[in-house]
This record gives C-alpha cells, sequence and structure tokens, in this order.
C-alpha cells in the first residue's frame, strides 16, 4: 500500500492520526482514551513511544503551570505511560490495539489538555479535560 498525502510512514507503518475521546468527571477522575488511527482507519502495524504533555492551553503550546494532581493509565486501561516531569511530561505506549487510557486526577478545578508529538513532529490536541 502507497503513502497518501495526509500519511507519514514510521518503520513501514502508515500513520494518519490520533484519535482522543474524553470522558466525563467522575470522583475526581476524568479518563482520555488516546487512539491511533492508521490507513485507512486502521491501527499502525508498528506503534511507537510518543512524547506529550499536560497543557493549560487548547493549542498545546506551553505545559501547564500547574499539574492535576495525578496523570496515570487508568486502573483497568491500556497503555503505558512514563512521567519525566511529574503530571506534566510523559512517554506514552499504546497497547497492541493502538490505545491508552490516561487519566487525570484532582480535587481542585481546572481544565487542561493532553498533547502528544506525532511520529512527524506535529503535535496533536486533545478536547479540554475538565474537572470541578
Amino acid at each position: 500500500m502507497a503513502k497518501t498525502p495526509s500519511q507519514w510512514e514510521l518503520d513501514g507503518a502508515f500513520w494518519e492520526n490520533l484519535a482522543f475521546t474524553v470522558g466525563a468527571e467522575g470522583s475526581n477522575l476524568v479518563n482520555v482514551v488516546v487512539s491511533a488511527n492508521g490507513a485507512p482507519g486502521a491501527v499502525p502495524a508498528k506503534l511507537p513511544k510518543l512524547v506529550g504533555w499536560v497543557s493549560d492551553d487548547s493549542d498545546g503550546s506551553s505545559v501547564a503551570a500547574t499539574a492535576p494532581t495525578t496523570l496515570a493509565i487508568q486502573t483497568s486501561g491500556r497503555g503505558t505511560l512514563t512521567e519525566h516531569v511529574a503530571n506534566k511530561v510523559f512517554t506514552l505506549e499504546l497497547d497492541a490495539n493502538g490505545k491508552a487510557d490516561v487519566e487525570f486526577g484532582d480535587a481542585g478545578s481546572d481544565t487542561w489538555y493532553l498533547v502528544i508529538v506525532l511520529p512527524d513532529g506535529s503535535v496533536q490536541v486533545s478536547g479540554a479535560v475538565t474537572l470541578a
């Protein structure tokens, strides 16, 4: 299969983008499902580790000044998250199905965005993750 203009290639796997599904808040937690989309809409054959951060800005242009109290893979979730700066900067590894369940936790009231660097160097930003 040939690469289309909207795709990039990583070790023979074609990528389109990531999809984010932001869940509702429950018990001071919000789960964000991160899903890799290959071509056409399939899970890419190879899934790299992805660098990301938590941002206060909807465009993902900065690392959050104040991080959520917790940032982790949901207890029964998919994927692996390794923090580099506590609750702010991380490496995310998706599971074999191209998914990860990233959970934000905080007893306060704030809004953040999950930002992921794609293999081509561009970034994708989730919708608002709001804890009230």
